[in-house]
């Protein structure tokens, strides 16, 4: 299986080829690949991140390297967007409103 991603943390991209076994790091800066925050089942509930997986213990820390076997390498700009910080068009909820209510 051919993977293409990059790190979360500053866009390093990691080789095509296997996923990242346990003690990898990027090689830009050092953070560790085999992390929560770089797991499919990883997502943000608003203030902190959660593990989605009903099998997997909980993070303590999604970006210490972790031993989980259920870890699925994504990275950064896969399906799975990383919408913290991210701000909606201007407008876009009032247009919405309007278009379905009307005036």
């Amino acid at each position: 299986m051919a993977f293409s991603r990059t790190c979360f943390r500053c866009g390093t991209r990691w080789p095509e080829g296997e996923p990242p076994r346990f003690h990898d790091r990027c090689a830009g800066c050092g953070q560790f690949l085999h992390s929560c925050r770089h797991c499919r089942a990883f997502e943000w509930d608003g203030r902190r991140g959660v593990c989605i997986s009903p099998t997997a213990d909980p993070p303590r820390d999604a970006m210490a390297q972790n031993w989980c076997d259920e870890f699925d390498f994504v990275g950064a700009g896969s399906e799975k967007p990383d919408l913290r910080g991210s701000t909606p068009e201007k407008g876009t909820g009032r247009d919405a409103f309007k278009k379905l209510f009307g005036d």
